[in-house]
């Protein structure tokens, strides 16, 4: 070993097996840590089963970071719709899912500062950031569990600012406004839309996420001037934040633009609505009216065919 190339001396290791439970192989797995460090442990996933991740957390129990890294690659060794199946199989504990959440929500991760401000709310845009576990964090969170460990897992994402999987876990435990809350904070328009957007289902929550816009507009607004930027509720520079209009063009998109319209008026937005807000209504009616006649052509040609059918 003390003259050998790494890589030669893992192939011949594997030549040897099967290992099965021999203590012998743990034994060499060691002297190849204690002399490669961590570069020796991403290839050791092809000895798994025969050597298990708690083997290794005990061989690196002084630096977590390079367990996490082979659980890592030991995860990703796998087709993408057998990793959440193989990384429940290696959850014995089940306690161990939120060490090791904790472990991969602290590494290769950003700056705790950068993505929670000093009140604990999500910094803006924060949610964009990279981190290096990501995938397995997800994974992690996305497994089936109780309501009490979601909720610890859900009190780790928030305390590390890991917010794609606060939103996650915050619709799993039916916490719907604070979700739209920490939208909010975070301020973009795309996670209120598209496929993996958190859409509101009720008209009490369209209120509540108008009146959001409006005091986070506000805020934002005060911040802006402030700091010798103010921009104007509208512009392009808001086109993808959450602001009233935002919200109300969604609103629009959801109910149409003649539903929409009497609940903005309940809510006293109706006068704060720009030019762009009313051609955009404009072009879903007539959207909705080319439908509408769309369909009744659809529905008398099929009317004609069948009555054809019987003649």
């Amino acid at each position: 070993m003390e003259n050998e190339d790494m890589l030669k001396i893992l192939k011949q290791l594997h030549d040897l097996g099967p290992w099965d439970d021999s203590p012998l192989l743990l034994v060499h797995v060691q002297r190849l840590y204690e002399k490669f460090g961590e570069t020796a442990l991403r290839p050791l996933i092809k000895f798994h089963p025969s050597i298990l991740p708690s083997d290794i957390r005990q061989l690196c129990r002084n630096d977590p970071a390079h367990f996490l890294a082979y659980l890592d690659s030991l995860v990703k060794s796998k087709p993408e719709d057998k990793r959440s199946c193989l990384l429940r199989s290696l959850l014995q504990p089940e306690s161990l899912r939120l060490d090791w959440l904790c472990l991969a929500v602290s590494h290769d991760a950003p700056q705790r500062t950068n993505t929670v401000d000093a009140e604990g709310n999500p910094r803006p845009r924060s949610h964009l950031f990279t981190w290096g576990y990501s995938q397995l964090i997800l994974l992690l969170i996305k497994l089936p569990a109780d309501f009490v460990t979601k909720e610890k897992m859900a009190d780790i994402c928030k305390s590390y600012g890991f917010w794609p999987g606060y939103l996650f876990l915050c619709l799993e435990l039916d916490r719907r406004t604070e979700a739209f809350t920490n939208i909010g904070h975070l301020d973009d328009l795309s996670l209120l839309n598209g496929e993996a957007g958190l859409i509101p289902e009720t008209t009490e929550e369209w209120k509540f996420l108008l009146h959001l816009a409006e005091n986070h507009s506000a805020a934002s607004h005060h911040h802006s001037i402030h700091n010798g930027n103010a921009v104007s509720n509208g512009s392009p520079s808001w086109e993808n934040c959450i602001t009233v209009e935002n919200i109300s063009l969604l609103l629009a998109k959801a109910i149409g633009p003649n539903r929409a319209l009497p609940l903005l008026q309940e809510c006293g937005f109706s006068l704060e609505l720009s030019e762009r807000f009313t051609s955009v209504c404009e072009i879903l009616r007539i959207a909705e009216k080319r439908q509408r006649a769309l369909i009744q052509s659809m529905l008398e040609r099929c009317d004609r065919f069948l009555w054809s059918q019987q003649a």
